[in-house]
């Protein structure tokens, strides 16, 4: 999800881990919050751990639980991603 008010950074994340061969990936705005790390990883169970350590990995932090994700984001997947704000202002 993009917490950001740069458009497309959430498309283009989708991008990299479709060629990454992750499945199932949904993209949009993060509701108004305040995402100041550059990646937030949730997961929302606990059946893919291998998935989990390589999210954890890849991002750089560890996974929050679904019981700590901010309000009005559904829990349809196993893994949300909100990218904040600090990730606007670099480019990798």
């Amino acid at each position: 999800l993009n917490g950001t008010d740069t458009a497309g950074i959430a498309s283009a994340e989708e991008t990299t881990l479709e060629q990454e061969d992750y499945q199932n990936i949904y993209t949009d705005d993060a509701p108004d919050g305040n995402y100041t790390n550059k990646y937030t990883l949730y997961a929302t169970t606990d059946n893919a751990p291998n998935s989990k350590k390589l999210l954890e990995e890849k991002y750089g932090t560890t996974a929050k639980s679904a019981d700590e994700l901010p309000a009005l984001i559904p829990i349809n997947y196993d893994f949300i991603i909100i990218i904040g704000e600090d990730s606007s202002t670099t480019t990798e």
